[in-house]
C-alpha cells in the first residue's frame, strides 16, 4: 500500500465539515456519509446507462465550497485567483463566463450536435465544420432500441438548413481510406448554400533529403450560429459512425466538450483564420454566396459577436444545464509553413504551439495527481516533463490510459511503426525514477463481455485528455505526440472554474474524472469522489474493469522481437523523428 493512500479515507465517501466563517456556501447541500458499495457489476448483469446517468449520480455526491471569509479574505482570494490562472501561463488568455458540457459517449455528443444544427434555420445563421474525417451519412440520433429517426443523418441536417454551411476538411492523400473527405466536401458543395474544401495548405508530402513527411489537418470542430446564438463543439470525436457503432457495437472511446460563451467565438476564430487564408475560398464565397472577402470578414465579426444562449443537453436530467462560470483558453497547433514550404505561409500566427502550452502547464503545475487518456502516448517532450514530475517528492501519482499497442503495431509496421519502442522509453525512464511503480501506472482498454455495456463502451482509446489535481482539464484533438504539439494542425481547450465558481463548490474536472472512471471500471460513481481512494480500484482491478495493466515493457517485431527502445536503434529512431512523429522545432 502506498504511504499516502493509507492515510486517505477507506472505501467510502465522507463530506468535509463546513468551515466556520465561509461567506460562499457550497452549491449543493452536504450529504451524509455515502458508503461506497463494495459489490461490483455481477457477471452477466446488464450495464445500465443513459446520456444523463453520470450527471444524475454525480449530483448526489458531496461537494464543499472554499472559505473566503475573514480573516485574510483578500489573501485567500488572491491565492484562489492565482491558482486558477496558473494553468494558462504563456497560453491565450482565458475568457470568462463560459458554460462547458463534457461528453464521454459519442451518441450523446452527436445528439446535442444534432440539436444545435437544427437551430440553424435562417439565411442569417451559419454552420462551420472542421475535421480530419467526416462522413455525411453519420447517424446523429442513435437510440439503443429500434431504428434511428428519419432525416437525422448529418447530411439531412445540412441539406434541410437555410443557413450558410462552410466546411474545411483534411485533403488526405490516402483516398478511399480513413480520413478521405471527398464525400462530405462534395455533398456540401452540392448544396445551394454550401461551400467546402479539402484543405491541402500543408507541408509538402516530400521534403529534400528527408523521408516522406507530410503533416495533416487534424482539428475537430463544429460551430453553429442559430436561434440560440453561438455554440461550439470540439475534442477528439470525428463525426463518423465509429463514435456510435463499430460492427454493431463498441464505439471508440472519446471525449468532447460543448462551449457556450466567449470561448465559442474563440473557437470560431480558428475556422475564420484558415478560411480567410486559403487561396480557393474567395471563388467559393463569390459563387455560392455572392460575397467578396471583405463581406466574409465582416460576416465572421457579426457571427462572433452574437449571443450564446445555453441550449438544453441530453447529458443532464431534464436537459437544463446549471450555469457554471468557467475559464476557457483555446489553444492551437500550426507549424511554420514557410520553414518547410518556401514561398508559402499562413497569414495568421505561426508557428503556434499554444495547444502544447496548455498541456505543458498542466504537467508543470500539477501538485499531486495527473490522469491522462491518450490514443498514442508517444510524445518525448511530454515524457521528459513527466519524468521530472515523478521526481518531485510531494507528487503522488501519474495514471495513464492509452490505446492498446497492438492496435498500432502488431507483427508488422501497422498504423504507427515503432510506437512500442517509444512507449518502452516511457516505461524505462519512469522506472529509473520509480522502479516500484509507487507513483505511476499505465493501462489500456479491453473488450467487455457485458452485452448491455457494448453499445456504450468500446476498447479503442481515441481521447486526448488531461485531468490535473481534479482542478484542470485539457481536451481537444492533439494526441500526445510531438507532431500534434508542433507539426500538424490541432485545437485544444484548457478548462477550469472561475475563482468564484471554485469557491462555491464547482468541480468540473473532478466530475469528469468520476464519470470516466465509472465507465472504465464499472463501479458506482461514489467509489471515485476522492482520487486517491478511487485509485485503489485501478491498482486492484475489479472484475467489471474494462482495462488491463500495460506498464510492463512490450516486445516489438520491428525491433527484432525484443523489448527494445526506439531511441537505441539509429535507423528506427531516424524514421521516428523524420517521418512518423517529427518535432517541428528539431527539424
Amino acid at each position: 500500500m502506498l504511504w499516502w493512500l493509507e492515510m486517505e479515507n477507506k472505501d467510502h465517501v465522507t463530506p468535509a465539515k463546513p468551515i466556520p466563517g465561509a461567506i460562499i456556501p457550497p452549491k449543493r447541500p452536504l450529504l451524509p456519509t455515502v458508503p461506497a458499495r463494495s459489490e461490483i457489476t455481477k457477471p452477466g448483469e446488464p450495464f445500465t446507462n443513459s446520456c444523463s446517468t453520470d450527471a444524475e449520480e454525480i449530483a448526489k455526491l458531496p461537494t464543499q465550497g472554499i472559505d473566503l471569509g475573514w480573516p485574510n479574505e483578500r489573501m485567500k482570494w488572491k491565492r484562489l485567483t492565482e491558482n486558477a490562472m496558473k494553468w494558462f501561463d504563456g497560453a491565450p488568455r482565458p475568457s470568462t463566463g463560459n458554460v462547458v458540457v463534457p461528453y464521454i459517449y459519442g451518441r450523446c455528443a452527436f445528439d446535442d450536435i444534432a440539436e444545435a444544427l437544427a437551430t440553424a434555420i435562417s439565411s442569417d445563421h451559419r454552420i462551420y465544420l472542421v475535421g480530419w474525417w467526416y462522413e455525411p451519412d453519420t447517424p446523429m440520433k442513435n437510440p439503443l432500441v429500434g431504428d434511428p429517426p428519419v432525416n437525422t443523418l448529418l447530411q439531412d441536417y445540412l441539406k434541410n438548413t437555410k443557413a450558410q454551411v462552410r466546411g474545411l476538411f483534411w485533403n488526405s492523400p490516402l483516398k478511399g481510406r480513413d480520413g478521405d473527405n471527398k464525400k462530405i466536401a462534395d455533398f456540401i458543395n452540392s448544396l445551394p448554400n454550401g461551400a467546402a474544401l479539402e484543405d491541402a495548405k500543408l507541408i509538402e508530402v516530400k521534403l529534400p533529403n528527408r523521408l516522406w513527411l507530410p503533416n495533416i489537418h487534424h482539428q475537430k470542430l463544429i460551430v453553429v450560429s442559430g436561434v440560440f446564438g453561438l455554440v461550439a463543439f470540439l475534442g477528439g470525436m470525428d463525426v463518423n459512425k465509429t463514435r456510435v457503432n463499430v460492427f454493431g457495437n463498441m464505439p471508440l472511446h472519446d471525449v468532447h466538450v460543448r462551449l457556450n460563451g466567449p470561448s465559442a467565438a474563440e473557437a470560431l476564430s480558428i475556422f475564420r483564420d484558415r478560411w480567410m487564408d486559403h487561396p480557393s475560398t474567395p471563388e467559393l464565397d463569390s459563387a455560392k454566396f455572392q460575397m467578396n472577402p471583405d463581406d466574409v470578414r465582416q460576416d465572421f465579426i457579426r457571427v462572433a459577436a452574437s449571443k450564446s444562449e445555453v441550449m438544453d443537453t441530453c447529458t443532464v436530467p431534464g436537459g437544463k444545464v446549471k450555469p457554471r462560470g468557467m475559464l476557457v483558453s483555446i489553444g492551437r497547433t500550426f507549424p511554420n509553413l514557410a520553414k518547410f514550404k518556401p514561398g508559402d505561409s499562413y497569414r495568421f500566427k505561426n508557428p503556434d504551439q499554444s495547444a502544447w502550452q496548455l498541456v505543458k502547464n498542466g504537467i508543470t503545475n500539477a501538485k499531486e495527481f495527473i490522469y491522462i487518456e491518450d490514443q498514442y502516448l508517444v510524445s518525448r517532450r511530454v515524457k521528459d516533463l513527466l519524468v521530472e514530475k515523478l521526481k518531485e517528492p510531494n507528487f503522488k501519482f501519474l495514471l495513464i490510459l492509452m490505446g492498446n499497442s497492438k492496435a498500432f503495431e502488431d507483427k508488422g509496421a501497422g498504423e504507427f511503426p515503432y510506437l512500442i519502442g517509444v512507449r518502452n522509453e516511457f516505461r524505462t525512464d519512469f522506472a529509473k525514477v520509480d522502479p516500484g511503480r509507487k507513483k505511476w501506472r499505465m493501462f489500456s482498454l479491453k473488450q467487455t463481455t457485458d452485452s448491455g455495456r457494448r453499445p456504450w463502451c468500446g476498447e479503442f482509446v481515441h481521447s486526448k485528455l488531461w485531468i490535473v489535481d481534479d482542478q484542470y482539464v485539457a481536451v481537444g484533438s492533439a494526441n500526445c505526440d510531438d507532431r500534434g504539439y508542433t507539426y500538424d494542425t490541432e485545437i485544444m481547450a484548457g478548462i477550469t472554474e472561475e475563482p468564484i465558481e471554485r469557491a462555491a463548490g464547482g468541480r468540473f474536472a473532478r466530475d469528469l474524472r468520476i464519470a470516466l472512471w465509472r465507465k472504465h471500471l464499472g463501479l458506482d460513481h461514489s467509489h471515485f469522489v476522492n482520487f486517491a481512494v478511487g485509485l485503489k480500484h485501478w491498482l486492484t482491478l475489479p472484475a467489471s474493469a474494462m482495462v488491463f495493466d500495460s506498464s510492463d515493457l512490450e516486445e516489438s517485431s520491428l525491433l527484432n522481437d525484443t523489448k527494445g527502445l526506439t531511441r537505441d536503434d539509429p535507423t528506427a529512431n531516424f524514421r521516428w523523428t523524420h517521418w512518423l512523429d517529427p518535432d517541428a522545432d528539431k527539424l
